[in-house]
């Protein structure tokens, strides 16, 4: 048997009607490959939603999430949010949290965010056990800068 040919395709003859198909499949294939973001004719906007929560396309932006290993542009509406409301990045351990429970509900006022990971379940368990020094931001118009020598610097 020839290289290449597997014994289930062995004698196997197409119609001419399917070959046709097969060729303008091939073809609009190609006419997709490379083309990404705007570009793709697939495209909606720049937002779509993951699960539970809502992805922004924003492919300059440090964090943006990566697929099989390269950057796909999409950042988790909800941190967009926070840096803008901060004026900064958020760090990659930083965790937002919703306080309604509605992960697509992104207003500034439903969004706390944490330390990190460890300070954001405790607050799931008991809310009560959570320090203020592992909340970044709670909700409110106080934005809570940095922390120097346990003193609390805050910016209102």
């Amino acid at each position: 048997m020839p290289k290449g040919v597997y014994q289930h395709k062995k004698g196997r003859v197409f119609t001419l009607e399917h070959r046709q198909k097969l060729s303008n499949a091939s073809k609009l294939r190609n006419h997709m490959r490379g083309k990404c973001g705007i570009l793709h004719p697939r495209w909606r906007g720049g937002v779509t939603v993951n699960g539970k929560y809502v992805l922004v396309y924003a492919p300059l932006h440090p964090y943006a999430k990566k697929n099989r290993g390269r950057k796909n542009g999409y950042v988790y509406e909800h941190r967009l949010v926070m840096e803008k409301h901060l004026g900064r990045y958020m760090k990659r351990e930083e965790i937002v949290h919703h306080k309604n429970k509605e992960h697509r509900d992104n207003r500034i006022e439903n969004l706390i965010i944490f330390k990190n990971s460890a300070s954001h379940m405790r607050y799931h368990k008991n809310p009560k056990h959570v320090k203020d020094y592992e909340i970044v931001y709670d909700g409110t118009k106080r934005k809570i800068i940095s922390f120097r020598k346990g003193e609390c610097v805050v910016r209102e």
